[in-house]
Protein backbone atom coordinates (compact mmCIF):
# COMPACT_ATOMS: atom_id res chain seq x y z
CA UNK A 1 0.00 0.00 0.00
CA UNK A 2 2.88 2.34 0.87
CA UNK A 3 4.44 1.70 -2.55
CA UNK A 4 1.16 2.48 -4.35
CA UNK A 5 0.80 5.77 -2.44
CA UNK A 6 4.40 6.72 -3.28
CA UNK A 7 3.80 6.02 -6.98
CA UNK A 8 0.57 8.05 -6.99
CA UNK A 9 2.32 10.98 -5.30
CA UNK A 10 5.11 10.93 -7.83
CA UNK A 11 2.63 10.95 -10.73
CA UNK A 12 0.79 13.90 -9.20
CA UNK A 13 4.00 15.90 -8.77
CA UNK A 14 5.03 15.17 -12.32
CA UNK A 15 1.61 16.26 -13.56
CA UNK A 16 1.75 19.52 -11.61
CA UNK A 17 5.28 20.15 -12.87
CA UNK A 18 4.21 19.69 -16.46
CA UNK A 19 1.18 21.96 -16.00
CA UNK A 20 3.34 24.55 -14.32
CA UNK A 21 5.85 24.52 -17.13
CA UNK A 22 3.14 24.85 -19.75
CA UNK A 23 1.32 27.63 -17.91
CA UNK A 24 4.58 29.40 -17.14
CA UNK A 25 5.56 29.32 -20.77
CA UNK A 26 2.22 30.71 -21.84
CA UNK A 27 2.07 33.31 -19.14
CA UNK A 28 5.77 34.19 -19.32
CA UNK A 29 5.40 35.27 -22.83
CA UNK A 30 3.16 38.02 -21.82
CA UNK A 31 3.94 38.50 -18.11
CA UNK A 32 5.21 41.87 -17.15
CA UNK A 33 4.79 41.62 -13.39
CA UNK A 34 5.70 39.19 -10.61
CA UNK A 35 2.04 38.53 -9.99
CA UNK A 36 1.91 36.85 -13.31
CA UNK A 37 4.44 34.10 -12.36
CA UNK A 38 2.96 30.63 -11.76
CA UNK A 39 4.34 27.77 -9.62
CA UNK A 40 7.58 26.55 -11.08
CA UNK A 41 8.64 30.11 -12.02
CA UNK A 42 10.31 33.03 -10.40
CA UNK A 43 10.26 36.70 -11.40
CA UNK A 44 13.51 38.27 -12.47
CA UNK A 45 14.34 41.20 -14.76
CA UNK A 46 10.72 41.79 -15.67
CA UNK A 47 10.08 38.23 -16.70
CA UNK A 48 8.76 34.97 -15.19
CA UNK A 49 11.60 32.44 -15.55
CA UNK A 50 11.22 28.63 -15.10
CA UNK A 51 13.07 27.33 -12.03
CA UNK A 52 16.40 25.83 -13.23
CA UNK A 53 17.24 22.15 -12.69
CA UNK A 54 17.90 21.43 -9.06
CA UNK A 55 15.42 24.01 -7.86
CA UNK A 56 11.69 24.16 -7.58
CA UNK A 57 8.85 26.53 -6.63
CA UNK A 58 5.48 25.25 -5.54
CA UNK A 59 3.95 28.77 -5.23
CA UNK A 60 3.02 31.48 -7.72
CA UNK A 61 4.28 35.04 -7.78
CA UNK A 62 7.70 34.15 -6.30
CA UNK A 63 10.95 35.95 -6.87
CA UNK A 64 13.20 32.88 -6.41
CA UNK A 65 13.24 29.10 -6.60
CA UNK A 66 14.13 26.76 -3.75
CA UNK A 67 17.12 24.37 -4.12
CA UNK A 68 16.23 20.70 -3.75
CA UNK A 69 17.20 19.32 -0.32
CA UNK A 70 19.89 16.66 0.10
CA UNK A 71 18.26 13.29 -0.58
CA UNK A 72 16.04 14.94 -3.17
CA UNK A 73 16.13 16.10 -6.76
CA UNK A 74 14.34 18.73 -8.77
CA UNK A 75 14.15 17.88 -12.43
CA UNK A 76 13.83 21.02 -14.45
CA UNK A 77 13.40 23.44 -15.67
CA UNK A 78 10.17 24.67 -14.02
CA UNK A 79 9.86 22.12 -11.19
CA UNK A 80 7.08 22.92 -8.79
CA UNK A 81 8.27 20.30 -6.20
CA UNK A 82 11.36 18.34 -5.20
CA UNK A 83 11.30 14.58 -5.49
CA UNK A 84 12.79 12.20 -2.89
CA UNK A 85 15.60 9.98 -4.17
CA UNK A 86 14.31 6.47 -4.74
CA UNK A 87 15.69 3.49 -2.77
CA UNK A 88 18.94 2.44 -4.40
CA UNK A 89 19.85 6.10 -5.02
CA UNK A 90 20.97 8.95 -2.83
CA UNK A 91 22.02 12.61 -2.97
CA UNK A 92 24.34 14.13 -0.38
CA UNK A 93 24.09 17.68 -1.72
CA UNK A 94 21.32 20.23 -2.15
CA UNK A 95 20.17 21.78 -5.41
CA UNK A 96 20.61 18.69 -7.50
CA UNK A 97 18.47 17.64 -10.40
CA UNK A 98 19.31 13.93 -10.16
CA UNK A 99 20.13 11.28 -7.56
CA UNK A 100 23.28 9.17 -7.46
CA UNK A 101 23.06 5.42 -7.95
CA UNK A 102 24.41 3.31 -5.07
CA UNK A 103 27.84 1.86 -5.95
CA UNK A 104 28.57 -1.91 -6.01
CA UNK A 105 29.32 -3.03 -2.49
CA UNK A 106 26.81 -0.47 -1.20
CA UNK A 107 23.08 -0.10 -0.89
CA UNK A 108 20.36 2.47 -0.14
CA UNK A 109 17.42 0.97 1.65
CA UNK A 110 15.06 3.96 2.00
CA UNK A 111 14.04 6.94 -0.16
CA UNK A 112 15.35 10.46 0.40
CA UNK A 113 18.74 9.03 1.34
CA UNK A 114 21.61 11.46 1.62
CA UNK A 115 24.29 8.70 1.60
CA UNK A 116 24.83 5.11 0.51
CA UNK A 117 25.67 2.42 3.05
CA UNK A 118 28.52 -0.08 2.63
CA UNK A 119 27.57 -3.75 2.79
CA UNK A 120 28.25 -5.07 6.28
CA UNK A 121 30.66 -7.90 7.20
CA UNK A 122 29.35 -11.16 5.81
CA UNK A 123 27.44 -9.45 2.96
CA UNK A 124 28.31 -8.22 -0.52
CA UNK A 125 26.72 -6.52 -3.55
CA UNK A 126 28.10 -6.94 -7.08
CA UNK A 127 25.55 -4.61 -8.70
CA UNK A 128 24.86 -0.84 -8.59
CA UNK A 129 21.67 0.76 -7.34
CA UNK A 130 20.97 -1.96 -4.82
CA UNK A 131 18.48 -1.55 -2.03
CA UNK A 132 20.14 -4.33 0.02
CA UNK A 133 23.19 -6.58 0.17
CA UNK A 134 23.46 -10.31 -0.37
CA UNK A 135 24.47 -12.62 2.44
CA UNK A 136 27.56 -14.74 1.80
CA UNK A 137 26.50 -18.21 0.73
CA UNK A 138 27.41 -21.29 2.82
CA UNK A 139 30.92 -22.29 1.84
CA UNK A 140 31.82 -18.60 1.38
CA UNK A 141 32.63 -15.62 3.54
CA UNK A 142 33.02 -11.82 3.36
CA UNK A 143 35.67 -10.55 5.75
CA UNK A 144 35.25 -6.76 5.22
CA UNK A 145 32.65 -4.03 4.59
CA UNK A 146 31.71 -2.67 1.16
CA UNK A 147 32.53 -5.92 -0.60
CA UNK A 148 31.38 -6.50 -4.13
CA UNK A 149 32.11 -10.25 -4.07
CA UNK A 150 32.03 -13.15 -1.63
CA UNK A 151 35.15 -15.30 -1.09
CA UNK A 152 35.23 -19.08 -1.30
CA UNK A 153 36.38 -21.05 1.71
CA UNK A 154 39.74 -22.67 0.76
CA UNK A 155 40.43 -26.42 1.15
CA UNK A 156 40.93 -27.29 4.80
CA UNK A 157 38.10 -24.98 5.87
CA UNK A 158 34.33 -24.82 5.55
CA UNK A 159 31.32 -22.70 6.42
CA UNK A 160 27.87 -24.17 6.96
CA UNK A 161 26.03 -20.88 7.64
CA UNK A 162 25.15 -17.96 5.36
CA UNK A 163 26.44 -14.46 6.04
CA UNK A 164 29.75 -15.60 7.47
CA UNK A 165 32.72 -13.31 7.95
CA UNK A 166 35.23 -16.17 8.04
CA UNK A 167 35.56 -19.89 7.39
CA UNK A 168 36.00 -22.51 10.06
CA UNK A 169 39.13 -24.72 9.93
CA UNK A 170 38.52 -28.45 9.83
CA UNK A 171 38.66 -29.80 13.38
CA UNK A 172 41.14 -32.52 14.47
CA UNK A 173 39.89 -35.86 13.23
CA UNK A 174 38.33 -34.18 10.17
CA UNK A 175 39.35 -32.81 6.78
CA UNK A 176 38.05 -30.67 3.91
CA UNK A 177 39.43 -31.63 0.51
CA UNK A 178 37.74 -29.07 -1.80
CA UNK A 179 37.00 -25.35 -1.73
CA UNK A 180 33.58 -23.83 -1.00
CA UNK A 181 32.79 -26.65 1.44
CA UNK A 182 29.73 -26.35 3.61
CA UNK A 183 30.87 -29.03 6.06
CA UNK A 184 33.88 -30.98 7.24
CA UNK A 185 34.36 -34.73 6.66
CA UNK A 186 35.35 -37.12 9.48
CA UNK A 187 38.44 -39.24 8.92
CA UNK A 188 37.36 -42.82 8.12
CA UNK A 189 38.56 -45.84 10.14
CA UNK A 190 42.18 -46.62 9.44
CA UNK A 191 43.06 -42.90 9.28
CA UNK A 192 43.44 -40.05 11.74
CA UNK A 193 44.27 -36.34 11.87
CA UNK A 194 45.76 -34.64 14.96
CA UNK A 195 45.82 -31.11 13.50
CA UNK A 196 43.26 -28.52 12.39
CA UNK A 197 42.61 -27.12 8.93
CA UNK A 198 43.80 -30.15 6.98
CA UNK A 199 42.84 -31.25 3.48
CA UNK A 200 43.26 -34.99 4.20
CA UNK A 201 43.81 -37.62 6.87
CA UNK A 202 46.90 -39.59 7.82
CA UNK A 203 47.00 -43.36 7.34
CA UNK A 204 47.73 -45.43 10.42
CA UNK A 205 51.24 -46.93 10.27
CA UNK A 206 52.05 -50.67 10.37
CA UNK A 207 51.88 -51.80 13.97
CA UNK A 208 49.06 -49.32 14.64
CA UNK A 209 45.33 -49.15 13.93
CA UNK A 210 42.36 -46.76 13.98
CA UNK A 211 39.02 -48.42 14.70
CA UNK A 212 36.68 -45.40 14.77
CA UNK A 213 35.78 -42.40 12.62
CA UNK A 214 37.06 -38.89 13.35
CA UNK A 215 40.11 -40.18 15.22
CA UNK A 216 42.77 -37.69 16.27
CA UNK A 217 45.47 -40.31 16.84
CA UNK A 218 46.40 -43.87 15.93
CA UNK A 219 46.49 -46.67 18.53
CA UNK A 220 49.29 -49.15 19.14
CA UNK A 221 48.68 -52.83 18.61
CA UNK A 222 48.65 -54.50 22.02
CA UNK A 223 51.08 -57.30 22.98
CA UNK A 224 49.97 -60.53 21.35
CA UNK A 225 48.71 -58.68 18.25
CA UNK A 226 50.28 -57.11 15.17
CA UNK A 227 49.38 -55.20 11.99
CA UNK A 228 51.56 -55.55 8.87
CA UNK A 229 49.66 -53.03 6.73
CA UNK A 230 49.00 -49.28 6.79
CA UNK A 231 45.41 -48.00 7.26
CA UNK A 232 44.60 -50.88 9.60
CA UNK A 233 41.27 -50.78 11.40
CA UNK A 234 42.20 -53.54 13.84
CA UNK A 235 45.17 -55.66 14.87
CA UNK A 236 45.65 -59.33 14.09
CA UNK A 237 46.16 -61.91 16.80
CA UNK A 238 49.42 -63.83 16.69
CA UNK A 239 48.86 -67.25 15.11
CA UNK A 240 49.42 -70.47 17.06
CA UNK A 241 53.14 -71.22 16.99
CA UNK A 242 53.90 -67.50 17.06
CA UNK A 243 53.99 -64.63 19.55
CA UNK A 244 54.22 -60.83 19.79
CA UNK A 245 56.14 -59.71 22.91
CA UNK A 246 55.34 -55.96 22.90
CA UNK A 247 53.29 -53.08 21.51
CA UNK A 248 53.15 -51.67 17.96
CA UNK A 249 54.58 -54.72 16.22
CA UNK A 250 54.16 -54.96 12.46
CA UNK A 251 54.84 -58.72 12.37
CA UNK A 252 54.55 -61.80 14.54
CA UNK A 253 57.55 -63.91 15.58
CA UNK A 254 57.76 -67.66 15.16
CA UNK A 255 58.44 -69.66 18.32
CA UNK A 256 62.04 -70.87 18.24
CA UNK A 257 62.99 -74.55 18.34
CA UNK A 258 62.62 -75.80 21.90
CA UNK A 259 59.45 -73.76 22.44
CA UNK A 260 55.86 -73.91 21.21
CA UNK A 261 52.54 -72.09 21.48
CA UNK A 262 49.14 -73.79 20.99
CA UNK A 263 47.06 -70.63 21.41
CA UNK A 264 46.54 -67.52 19.31
CA UNK A 265 47.26 -64.00 20.59
CA UNK A 266 50.25 -65.09 22.68
CA UNK A 267 52.90 -62.76 24.06
CA UNK A 268 55.46 -65.52 24.60
CA UNK A 269 56.15 -69.14 23.78
CA UNK A 270 56.08 -72.12 26.14
CA UNK A 271 59.35 -74.03 26.65
CA UNK A 272 59.14 -77.76 26.01
CA UNK A 273 58.62 -79.59 29.30
CA UNK A 274 61.10 -82.13 30.62
CA UNK A 275 60.69 -85.37 28.69
CA UNK A 276 59.59 -83.44 25.61
CA UNK A 277 61.21 -81.58 22.71
CA UNK A 278 60.33 -79.11 19.93
CA UNK A 279 62.46 -79.66 16.86
CA UNK A 280 61.14 -77.00 14.46
CA UNK A 281 60.34 -73.29 14.59
CA UNK A 282 56.73 -72.15 14.75
CA UNK A 283 55.55 -75.29 16.56
CA UNK A 284 52.07 -75.46 18.04
CA UNK A 285 52.79 -78.46 20.28
CA UNK A 286 55.63 -80.24 22.04
CA UNK A 287 56.57 -83.87 21.23
CA UNK A 288 57.23 -86.50 23.91
CA UNK A 289 60.61 -88.19 23.75
CA UNK A 290 60.13 -91.74 22.34
CA UNK A 291 60.92 -94.87 24.31
CA UNK A 292 64.65 -95.36 24.70
CA UNK A 293 65.24 -91.61 24.99
CA UNK A 294 64.77 -88.97 27.67
CA UNK A 295 65.26 -85.26 28.32
CA UNK A 296 65.85 -83.87 31.85
CA UNK A 297 65.82 -80.15 30.97
CA UNK A 298 63.08 -77.84 29.66
CA UNK A 299 63.20 -76.03 26.32
CA UNK A 300 65.09 -78.82 24.58
CA UNK A 301 65.34 -79.35 20.82
CA UNK A 302 66.41 -83.04 20.86
CA UNK A 303 66.05 -86.04 23.16
CA UNK A 304 68.99 -87.82 24.79
CA UNK A 305 69.63 -91.51 24.13
CA UNK A 306 69.51 -93.90 27.04
CA UNK A 307 73.13 -94.89 27.77
CA UNK A 308 74.61 -98.36 28.37
CA UNK A 309 73.44 -99.80 31.68
CA UNK A 310 70.19 -97.82 31.42
CA UNK A 311 66.78 -98.01 29.76
CA UNK A 312 63.68 -95.85 29.15
CA UNK A 313 60.48 -97.87 29.00
CA UNK A 314 57.85 -95.15 28.46
CA UNK A 315 57.62 -92.11 26.14
CA UNK A 316 57.96 -88.64 27.62
CA UNK A 317 60.57 -89.62 30.18
CA UNK A 318 62.53 -86.92 31.97
CA UNK A 319 65.27 -89.37 33.03
CA UNK A 320 66.73 -92.77 32.19
CA UNK A 321 66.48 -95.71 34.60
CA UNK A 322 69.40 -97.85 35.86
CA UNK A 323 69.23 -101.50 34.92
CA UNK A 324 68.29 -103.32 38.15
CA UNK A 325 70.71 -105.84 39.77
CA UNK A 326 70.84 -109.07 37.80
CA UNK A 327 70.29 -107.29 34.46
CA UNK A 328 72.46 -105.36 32.06
CA UNK A 329 72.29 -103.34 28.83
CA UNK A 330 75.16 -102.98 26.39
CA UNK A 331 73.40 -100.73 23.87
CA UNK A 332 72.09 -97.18 23.71
CA UNK A 333 68.42 -96.29 23.10
CA UNK A 334 67.30 -99.35 25.12
CA UNK A 335 63.73 -99.72 26.29
CA UNK A 336 64.47 -102.72 28.58
CA UNK A 337 67.42 -104.45 30.24
CA UNK A 338 68.55 -108.04 29.59
CA UNK A 339 68.77 -110.56 32.45
CA UNK A 340 72.19 -112.11 33.05
CA UNK A 341 72.47 -115.50 31.33
CA UNK A 342 73.15 -118.73 33.29
CA UNK A 343 76.86 -118.93 33.99
CA UNK A 344 76.96 -115.15 34.28
CA UNK A 345 76.00 -112.42 36.71
CA UNK A 346 75.32 -108.66 36.70
CA UNK A 347 75.96 -106.88 39.95
CA UNK A 348 74.13 -103.58 39.17
CA UNK A 349 72.38 -101.39 39.39
CA UNK A 350 73.33 -99.91 36.00
CA UNK A 351 75.48 -102.82 34.73
CA UNK A 352 76.58 -102.17 31.11
CA UNK A 353 77.33 -105.88 30.56
CA UNK A 354 77.09 -109.34 32.18
CA UNK A 355 80.18 -110.99 33.70
CA UNK A 356 80.98 -114.71 33.30
CA UNK A 357 81.42 -116.68 36.50
CA UNK A 358 85.10 -117.27 37.23
CA UNK A 359 86.69 -120.74 37.50
CA UNK A 360 85.76 -122.37 40.73
CA UNK A 361 82.21 -120.93 40.57
CA UNK A 362 79.05 -121.42 38.55
CA UNK A 363 75.48 -120.06 38.15
CA UNK A 364 72.54 -122.19 36.94
CA UNK A 365 69.94 -119.37 37.04
CA UNK A 366 69.17 -116.31 34.84
CA UNK A 367 69.29 -112.78 36.26
CA UNK A 368 71.83 -113.58 38.95
CA UNK A 369 73.78 -110.94 40.81
CA UNK A 370 76.64 -113.31 41.70
CA UNK A 371 78.06 -116.86 41.24
CA UNK A 372 77.98 -119.94 43.50
CA UNK A 373 81.37 -121.33 44.67
CA UNK A 374 81.99 -125.02 43.91
CA UNK A 375 81.14 -127.16 46.94
CA UNK A 376 83.62 -129.49 48.68
CA UNK A 377 84.46 -132.56 46.65
CA UNK A 378 83.36 -130.54 43.57
CA UNK A 379 85.15 -128.29 41.13
CA UNK A 380 84.60 -125.85 38.20
CA UNK A 381 87.50 -125.69 35.80
CA UNK A 382 86.09 -123.18 33.17
CA UNK A 383 84.65 -119.67 33.27
CA UNK A 384 80.92 -119.14 32.57
CA UNK A 385 79.90 -122.52 34.03
CA UNK A 386 76.27 -123.25 34.66
CA UNK A 387 77.00 -126.25 36.98
CA UNK A 388 79.77 -127.69 39.20
CA UNK A 389 81.45 -131.07 38.60
CA UNK A 390 81.91 -133.87 41.20
CA UNK A 391 85.49 -134.95 41.88
CA UNK A 392 86.17 -138.23 40.09
CA UNK A 393 86.84 -141.47 41.99
CA UNK A 394 90.14 -141.51 43.75
CA UNK A 395 90.17 -137.74 44.20
CA UNK A 396 88.68 -135.31 46.60
CA UNK A 397 88.51 -131.56 47.34
CA UNK A 398 88.20 -130.45 50.92
CA UNK A 399 87.89 -126.73 50.04
CA UNK A 400 85.14 -124.57 48.49
CA UNK A 401 85.40 -122.83 45.15
CA UNK A 402 88.15 -124.94 43.64
CA UNK A 403 88.93 -125.51 40.00
CA UNK A 404 90.33 -129.07 40.44
CA UNK A 405 90.39 -132.07 42.75
CA UNK A 406 93.28 -133.77 44.62
CA UNK A 407 94.29 -137.43 44.51
CA UNK A 408 93.54 -139.39 47.70
CA UNK A 409 96.67 -140.35 49.73
CA UNK A 410 97.50 -144.23 49.69
CA UNK A 411 98.14 -145.63 53.16
CA UNK A 412 101.29 -147.94 53.36
CA UNK A 413 100.99 -151.57 54.55
CA UNK A 414 101.84 -152.08 58.18
CA UNK A 415 105.37 -153.36 58.88
CA UNK A 416 106.33 -155.73 61.64
CA UNK A 417 106.41 -154.01 64.91
CA UNK A 418 109.84 -153.18 66.22
CA UNK A 419 110.16 -152.72 69.82
CA UNK A 420 110.35 -149.04 70.35
CA UNK A 421 112.57 -147.42 72.73
CA UNK A 422 111.56 -144.17 74.43
CA UNK A 423 113.91 -142.25 72.17
CA UNK A 424 112.26 -143.62 69.09
CA UNK A 425 108.82 -142.47 70.22
CA UNK A 426 110.19 -139.06 70.87
CA UNK A 427 111.60 -138.83 67.33
CA UNK A 428 108.28 -140.00 65.75
CA UNK A 429 106.31 -137.53 67.77
CA UNK A 430 108.55 -134.69 66.58
CA UNK A 431 108.18 -135.75 62.92
CA UNK A 432 104.40 -135.81 63.27
CA UNK A 433 104.36 -132.33 64.73
CA UNK A 434 106.46 -131.00 61.84
CA UNK A 435 104.24 -132.73 59.27
CA UNK A 436 101.09 -131.31 60.83
CA UNK A 437 102.60 -127.86 60.83
CA UNK A 438 103.54 -128.10 57.17
CA UNK A 439 100.04 -129.39 56.29
CA UNK A 440 98.32 -126.57 58.15
CA UNK A 441 100.50 -124.01 56.43
CA UNK A 442 99.72 -125.48 53.00
CA UNK A 443 96.00 -125.50 53.84
CA UNK A 444 96.16 -121.86 54.88
CA UNK A 445 97.97 -121.02 51.69
CA UNK A 446 95.32 -122.74 49.60
CA UNK A 447 92.46 -121.11 51.43
CA UNK A 448 93.94 -117.69 50.81
CA UNK A 449 94.22 -118.31 47.02
CA UNK A 450 92.22 -116.03 44.63
CA UNK A 451 90.23 -118.86 43.05
CA UNK A 452 87.29 -116.69 41.81
CA UNK A 453 87.72 -113.07 41.09
CA UNK A 454 84.04 -112.32 41.62
CA UNK A 455 81.69 -112.39 44.60
CA UNK A 456 80.21 -115.70 45.74
CA UNK A 457 76.55 -115.74 46.24
CA UNK A 458 73.93 -118.42 46.33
Amino acid sequence: MLGVMRSSGRLLLVFMLVVGVVLGTISGAAADEQADCVPGEYFESGSCIPCPEGTYQPLAEQSACTPADPGHRAAGPGAIAQLACDPGTYQPESGQGTCLTADPGHFVFADAAVAQQPCALGAYQPGAGAVSCLEADPGHFVPGTGSILQTVCPPGSYQSLPGAIECRPAAPGHYVAAEAATGQVPCPPGTYQPQTGRVGCRSSAPGYYVATVAATDQSRCAPGTFQPEARGTECLEADPGHFVPGQAFSSQWACSAGTYQPESGATECVPAAAGHVVVIEGATAQVPCPRGTFQPVIGAKVCRSATAGHFVAQPGAASQTLCPPGTYQRDRLATTCDPADPGHFAVGPGAPDQVPCGIGSYQPEVGATGCVPAATDHYVDAAGAVAQQRCPAGTHQPDLGQSSCQALAVEPLPEPAIPASPWLWLIVAGAVIVAVGVGVREADRRRGRDWNRSPWRR
